[in-house]
């Protein structure tokens, strides 16, 4: 069997390889044990970053072309939860934020939303 380093580095710390290890900082060359804890795979999923195809800058938003408005959605064991729809994005960011919190907890990736006065 074949093992990643940052399964090797928990071990050696912790003695023990749990079935799925996050990193902190979704950098996967930073194997230092502070970056690196057990998870789910739906906490694995919910600390990952924005997708290439991203097109509205914020995780869980997206731009509805024919209404103008930004909807925001969260997907939550693998159900697509939607969360309404706003007319900035940042709205949306925020809303998202709020309930990656609440259901991902310290394993929720959130958008950097800034306050209205600094945009």
């Amino acid at each position: 069997m074949m093992y990643g380093a940052h399964q090797i580095v928990y071990f050696l710390h912790h003695g023990i390889i749990p079935p799925m290890i996050d990193h902190i900082d979704r950098d996967k060359t930073n194997n230092r044990i502070g970056n690196l804890r057990p998870c789910t795979d739906t906490q694995n999923k919910a600390n990952i970053g924005l997708l290439k195809s991203n097109s509205s800058g914020y995780k869980g938003v997206s731009l509805n072309t024919r209404s103008g408005m930004y909807h925001a959605q969260i997907k939550i064991n693998g159900k697509q939860t939607y969360l309404g729809r706003y007319t900035t994005p940042e709205e949306a960011a925020i809303r998202y934020n709020e309930a990656a919190r609440k259901q991902f907890g310290e394993f929720a990736h959130l958008n950097e939303v800034l306050p209205e006065w600094l945009r």
